[in-house]
């Protein structure tokens, strides 16, 4: 058995006031091996992880009380997580499409998503996640 570190040199986070400097980063992954030469990497999440292929988790309608969506999540080195706002009956609404969002990845207690929610102030709407590789641990608007 291995548990080989994976490293991804092009995804790259704003590292500016935090402890750790540089580029890219990285997680754990499970390898194994029947003769310690030729080895299989049958899963390609990574280790203790949500599925490689994804998945995704749609709310119930909410009204957006306020102007931002702050996540608490955490991905893989090559996960990601988008999310889509859509109206009460689940289709998109402009610019906020699946399509507009950029991947967040990294690991977040509570990050802003980079958006403006301001103009969906006191609208119902629901949120599709749409996860890879990644947990989401909460979310919240405010």
């Amino acid at each position: 058995l291995s548990f080989p570190m994976r490293f991804v040199p092009e995804r790259c986070k704003n590292t500016e006031g935090m402890d750790y400097p540089g580029d890219g980063i990285s997680d754990a992954v499970f390898m194994s091996s029947r003769d310690g030469v030729h080895w299989d990497r049958t899963f390609m999440e990574a280790w203790l992880r949500a599925g490689y292929g994804g998945g995704e988790v749609l709310t119930k309608p909410l009204v957006f009380a306020g102007d931002t969506l702050f996540l608490n999540y955490s991905t893989s080195a090559v996960g990601s997580i988008r999310v889509e706002v859509q109206d009460a009956v689940g289709k998109p609404i402009e610019s906020f499409s699946l399509e507009d969002a950029e991947p967040l990845f990294g690991d977040e207690l509570e990050a802003a998503w980079p958006a403006d929610f301001s103009a969906l102030k006191g609208t119902p709407v629901r949120f599709r996640f749409v996860l890879r590789d990644a947990d989401l641990f909460s979310f919240r608007l405010a």
